[in-house]
């Protein structure tokens, strides 16, 4: 582009700055639940289930109609500010600001804690406690004049602000820190200091401000890369707004026209909730990480899935809620608000399903071209002057494509390639000057044909005048540089060998594509009725139980919950929770109990025997038989255990025996709420924690006594009729077998919903690279010969007193050949230096005849 021609990118940008002949591209949109959406959809992590949303919405609608949840249960909190002024806009700024990854992984009397009014806050509360306590000290920390008074506003102050009650000190301090100091500069700059500016410039759009601080503050810039589709959450700039809107009750400085449009926050306590209502589901690597407490990196794939889903999770819920009761007041801010003060309870009463998620994040997640061009040391304002100039299009748009082409980590051949064909080239170019010069030297030390002349320019040029100069010319200084050139003709083939790709396979960890689950207790969700003791309330029975009972009888195979997409390897043992079946023969010992009598029907005038025999198991088994006509066998199974007023089971020890212990309740008027110990703990030395519903036990016992395990068959010679019960899958099967397959189907049900993975080991086949340094002798050699060249040369030059003429073509030209005594010919100059000779030559015309 010429300095003539209109750049109209420029005018673009101007006329947006300037707001001159702008096009209103419509309401403002944050494009948080467009993100969302598009990771639900591309999510295989993290599923959204949607028959458990719909439970949801009822129970989450009548909970929040029973605490009568509005925009005013935010004020009611004692840490809240309650004034709706302006320095309760500077409150929330600064506290969302703030608002960033306040979990801790020590114990709750261990973590970073604060201490005020007589109580101890931690996590969010404890940030807020941080603001009010620093401004009854008379430290005005939420005023940005204040963060950017670096008299005043020192980092011992800000350490002094966010002292804890323990060792441990605010998490990610020094981020905090910087994101006040890089908010009060923006606050400067570009809105006089004042947050209610900022709020003022956003035109009472919800979607505008929250678009307005992700631009304009880095630190609330939440966004990332899914699926190579950039992604916005917006998390914190999306709770000023809530926050406001809550704090003003939708009036002042809250007053915005388009609340609605601001989604849940992606926080790490609602994914928490969500799973625990059963509308969000993890798969089991990732559920297993969530239980192992371990930290998921910033930007992976399962976070952008937890935060994603979870976004459209809460959006769920609030149709859902919405097709219940049309008419009711609520969006996804009051339900985030809900869901969150819900987890806050879970984790103070210790009743919480399954941890939260944990990662460290201030949310800062922009696109990769700053980094790019800070590392180019294109960046900021160095880019937008050259913008400005009207070239800076060009020049920022190609700083990527200038980075990826330096990406020469991963690319071995090329590097190796690019060093040794510049060290190559510059050793070449110095062996040439130094060849040419030597020229000068061999005249001056002693007299030679002038035919060496060519010799020596020729083999400045190549290997092939080289090699006439080593056969033609007397060795001397000279033949080094020959050899040198010559030699390094060699210097590429010896280039390709120096880099070796080796494929060995190699062990890494696999995740999720190497796993298979494990179950370390059975919580089917029965909880008994207490209205009778004992009894497993119907609607908490886990129907998934039985049907694997069922398919175990029918021999219904399904695919074990295994996972392998390489060739994979497990290093350690692992044991998991299951069910195991035990046959022996009894019909010795049946036999032995069988009780006959003779009897008539009613109306028949043929007699039939009727024997009774009853198994160990005490089963009965009851036999008519009819002589010449049928033999009927009944089966009906009797409980002979029962767990009334029993509600905790424990094995000893040593695993041999369990111990049943009675647990007193105290019965009072009313009704009684029972929270007795209803699991059984299976431990043993070496071994995990088996845990077991005792209802679960209880609920399958109950299975294989009911109606569906009793039934009839018939053999003999009768009128056919059909088996009745699960005796016709026992009619020609092998009756061990089956129970076999009854456990392993019970046992395999249990671990389609794993409390622990077994992570194994993926073998791969890798590239390594290998370096074979002796390949590198010959280039070594040509650069040091090169180099030890050019000092002789300059050392000899010196010596005999001969200008630095090299290959220079003026020079020869400026010099005569001159006869003397004795019939000596020399060649001399009247011009004392190279440089007199090309000023003479720039000004000397000369036609060839």
């Amino acid at each position: 582009m010429s300095d003539d021609e209109v750049d109209h990118e420029l005018l673009d940008l101007l006329r947006k700055r300037f707001g001159l002949g702008v096009k209103e591209d419509g309401p403002p949109e944050t494009k948080v639940l467009e993100s969302a959406e598009f990771v639900y959809d591309n999510s295989i992590d993290v599923a959204v289930d949607m028959r458990s949303t719909k439970v949801a919405a009822q129970l989450v609608l009548d909970e929040m109609e029973k605490r009568e949840y509005s925009t005013k249960t935010w004020s009611s909190h004692e840490l809240h500010p309650k004034t709706q002024d302006e320095s309760t806009v500077n409150f929330i700024f600064t506290m969302d600001l703030l608002n960033f990854s306040f979990w801790s992984e020590k114990s709750e009397a261990e973590r970073f804690a604060v201490e005020y009014k007589g109580k101890r806050w931690t996590g969010y509360w404890g940030l807020v406690a941080v603001l009010q306590r620093a401004l009854e000290e008379d430290i005005p920390i939420t005023s940005p004049d204040f963060w950017i008074d670096e008299e005043k506003c020192t980092d011992e102050v800000l350490r002094n602000v966010f002292r804890s009650v323990n060792d441990e000190e605010a998490p990610m301090l020094e981020q905090r820190i910087r994101c006040l100091r890089d908010a009060g500069r923006v606050l400067d700059e570009g809105f006089d200091g004042s947050v209610v500016t900022l709020i003022e410039d956003a035109k009472q759009s919800a979607a505008g401000l929250v678009n307005l601080l992700a631009e304009k503050f880095t630190c609330f810039a939440d966004e990332g890369t899914f699926e190579r589709k950039k992604v916005r959450f917006l998390k914190r700039a999306q709770i000023f707004v809530a926050d406001l809107w809550a704090a003003f009750d939708g009036q002042g400085y809250g007053e915005f026209n388009d609340i609605d449009k601001i989604t849940m926050f992606a926080d790490y306590r609602i994914p928490q909730m969500l799973h625990a209502l059963g509308v969000m589901w993890f798969c089991p690597s990732l559920e297993a990480k969530i239980r192992r407490l371990e930290t998921i990196e910033s930007g992976h794939t399962w976070e952008m899935q937890i935060r994603g889903c979870s976004i459209w999770a809460v959006e769920l819920l609030r149709r859902e809620i919405l097709q219940l009761k049309p008419d009711t007041k609520v969006n996804a801010i009051l339900i985030d608000f809900f869901l969150y003060d819900l987890a806050k309870e879970r984790e103070q009463e210790g009743a919480e399903a399954i941890p939260h998620h944990r990662t460290r994040s201030i949310c800062k997640r922009r696109s990769e071209v700053p980094k790019i061009l800070l590392a180019l040391g294109v960046h900021g304002n160095h880019c937008k002057r050259h913008l400005y100039a009207g070239r800076g299009h060009r020049s920022c748009a190609d700083a990527k494509q200038t980075y990826n082409a330096l990406d020469i980590a991963n690319k071995p051949h090329a590097t190796v390639a690019v060093f040794i064909t510049i060290a190559k080239s510059m050793s070449l170019l110095v062996i040439g000057a130094c060849i040419a010069q030597s020229k000068w030297t061999r005249f001056k030390s002693s007299a030679i044909r002038l035919q060496e002349f060519d010799f020596f320019d020729e083999a400045a040029r190549g290997p092939l005048g080289s090699l006439i100069l080593l056969s033609r010319v007397r060795w001397g200084l000279a033949s080094i540089g020959a050899i040198a050139t010559i030699l390094a003709l060699g210097v590429d083939t010896f280039a390709q060998q120096v880099i070796r790709f080796d494929t060995r396979t190699i062990e890494t960890l696999g995740g999720y594509d190497a796993s298979f689950s494990l179950s370390h207790g059975y919580f089917g969700g029965a909880n008994w009725t207490y209205s009778r003791a004992a009894f497993v309330a119907e609607n908490t029975v886990d129907v998934a139980m039985q049907g694997a009972i069922l398919r175990g009888i029918y021999n219904v195979h399904t695919s074990p919950d295994f996972r392998c997409t390489h060739n994979c390897t497990w290093k350690d043992s692992y044991t998991s929770l299951g069910f195991a079946s035990n046959c022996r023969n009894v019909t010795e010992s049946t036999l032995d109990t069988i009780v006959a009598s003779q009897a008539r029907a009613l109306g028949d005038v043929s007699e039939y025997w009727r024997l009774n025999m009853t198994t160990p198991g005490n089963l009965t088994l009851k036999i008519k038989l009819r002589p010449y006509y049928r033999t009927q066998i009944q089966v009906v199974t009797k409980a002979t255990n029962t767990f009334e007023d029993i509600s905790s089971i424990r094995e000893s020890a040593f695993g041999n025996d369990i111990r049943i212990t009675r647990e007193p309740m105290e019965l009072l008027p009313g009704t009684l709420h029972g929270k007795g110990s209803n699991n059984i703990q299976f431990i043993q030395e070496n071994l995990p924690i088996f845990s077991v519903n005792a209802a679960d036990i209880e609920a399958l016992n109950d299975f294989f006594q009911s109606s569906r395990f009793m039934g009839n068959m018939t053999s003999g010679q009768i009128p056919n009729e059909a088996a009745s019960g699960v005796v016709v899958a026992l009619l020609t099967s092998n009756i061990s077998q089956v129970f076999d397959n009854l456990a392993d189907s019970m046992t395999e049900q249990l671990r389609t919903r794993p409390d622990a993975v077994a992570e194994g080991l993926i073998l791969v086949n890798e590239v390594f690279v290998r370096i074979e340094w002796d390949w590198l002798i010959l280039p070594f050699v040509v650069t040091l010969t090169a180099t030890i060249f050019l000092i002789a040369t300059c050392i000899e030059s010196r010596a005999q007193g001969c200008l630095p003429l090299k290959s220079s073509s003026v020079a020869l030209l400026y010099h005569e050949i001159a006869p003397q005594e004795h019939g000596k010919v020399v060649l001399k100059s009247d011009m004392p230096s190279l440089r007199e000779m090309l000023k003479a030559a720039k000004k000397t015309k000369v036609t060839l005849q």
